[in-house]
């Protein structure tokens, strides 16, 4: 015989609680349709959660990297519309030195001619100066070197170089070359007799003021470094103490691509002796003499870095930084273009001011000279082509930088959408 139960009613808790759970799931199913996502909070999957979470990170990183690449481009395009008034005028500065060549002029109208010429290249030096984006220079005046902290000490009419020298150092004296004979000496740039004239980059430090003009206090923790961009290697002299060599006269130290010379110049009263001691560790170190760097000095305490290769203005093979061992930011600028520190690339700073380009001494004083010009500004109108076509081609670059990023960040988002978010059909039915 069975047994009836009355006092709990199973049949009706059954139903109550197949009520909840069926209630429960309308309820999430609901909030699924209402908000749009399958995943709402870590319970309703956990370890789609995490994937989304750092999905959606990417996304976010990428949508602002594509941002800020298209401020690299906005500075690209206002750097070439500068230039481009720049080549107006120096098609103009032809003009009239194709006028001024004429013999028909008389010395008033050559001094008229001059005059104008004279302007264009205010406007052009001030172009080069003045035109900024979001505050920041466009270009930069690789015609003022400044070597490290050097030219703090020695100060800026003591250091002096560029890609490109419009008025060559006379060198009188006997000079000290890495490479060459210790007799080796020449009038014009530090370099190989019969070569003066070319467009060199180089640095002339000027010491012989030490011991009367500034200290060897003053020099203590200055350094300034050279880069060789053929084979990417930096060589760097730091002035330091006793302390920092050990006693030593130098010490020199190298890792990688980074090779530095520490002098001591505690108690030095005299340039001519530490030029001497510079030239000394770099001509014992064999790593100091490679690719086109030479190094030379005088009696008299002037230093100088130069690059021994020809190279055009827009692509020097030797380039200075400071201090030794820094990235030269001031000739560069980073676009981060993702969500990770890597994810970037440099563009190059565009530099160009009348004596870089070569019209600074450009003369129609007579017939003769304004002849001469004409080849001046022929090559001025060639390295400004030339700057623009670098500007462009970095502008392209990015272009397709941002092409690339939004892609990846439309095909994240796909990805995501598919982790996250709420099949419509399945939860209606």
């Amino acid at each position: 015989m069975s047994i009836t139960v009355v006092a709990n009613n199973i049949m009706a808790m059954n139903g109550r609680r197949q009520l909840n759970i069926n209630a429960s799931d309308k309820q999430k199913s609901v909030e699924r349709l209402s908000s749009g996502y399958r995943i709402n909070r870590s319970a309703d999957d956990a370890a789609g959660l995490s994937i989304s979470e750092k999905m959606r990170k990417q996304i976010r990183g990428l949508g602002q990297g594509a941002r800020n690449s298209q401020d690299g481009v906005s500075f690209c395009q206002v750097a070439d519309g500068a230039m481009s008034e720049v080549q107006s005028m120096l098609h103009r500065m032809n003009e009239l030195c194709v006028q001024a060549a004429n013999g028909t002029n008389s010395a008033e109208d050559l001094t008229s001619i001059q005059n104008e010429i004279n302007q264009l290249k205010v406007e052009i030096n001030r172009i080069s100066d003045t035109t900024t984006f979001n505050d920041m220079p466009i270009f930069h005046d690789r015609g003022n070197v400044s070597a490290g902290g050097i030219s703090d000490v020695l100060g800026p009419e003591n250091v002096k170089g560029g890609s490109n020298f419009s008025e060559p150092l006379i060198v009188t004296t006997q000079q000290y070359h890495t490479g060459m004979p210790s007799n080796a000496s020449t009038e014009g740039q530090p370099g190989y007799a019969g070569r003066v004239g070319y467009p060199y980059a180089s640095v002339m430090m000027d010491f012989s003021g030490l011991g009367s003009s500034y200290t060897y206090e003053q020099l203590e923790g200055q350094s300034f470094s050279v880069t060789d961009t053929s084979s990417g290697k930096q060589y760097g002299i730091v002035f330091g103490n006793s302390t920092d060599t050990g006693g030593r006269s130098y010490i020199y130290s190298g890792v990688g691509d980074t090779h530095t010379i520490t002098i001591n110049v505690e108690g030095c009263t005299s340039g001519s002796n530490l030029v001497k001691t510079m030239r000394s560790a770099v001509g014992n170190t064999s790593v100091y003499t490679q690719g086109g760097i030479q190094f030379a000095r005088d009696s008299f305490g002037k230093f100088w870095i130069y690059d021994n290769k020809t190279a055009n203005l827009n692509n020097p093979s030797v380039k200075f930084a400071s201090p030794a061992g820094a990235k030269d930011e001031e000739k560069e600028i980073w676009i981060q273009s993702g969500d990770v520190a890597e994810s970037g690339l440099w563009i190059t700073k565009p530099y160009m001011n009348a004596n870089i380009i070569g019209v600074d001494g450009v003369d129609v004083s007579s017939n003769e000279s304004a002849k001469q010009s004409l080849g001046a500004v022929a090559q001025a109108i060639e390295t400004v082509s030339s700057l623009r076509a670098q500007v462009g081609a970095q502008q392209n670059r990015i272009e397709h930088t941002i092409n690339v990023t939004n892609t990846t960040k439309e095909n994240l988002e796909a990805s995501e959408s598919k982790i996250r978010d709420t099949d419509m059909a399945e939860e209606t039915v």
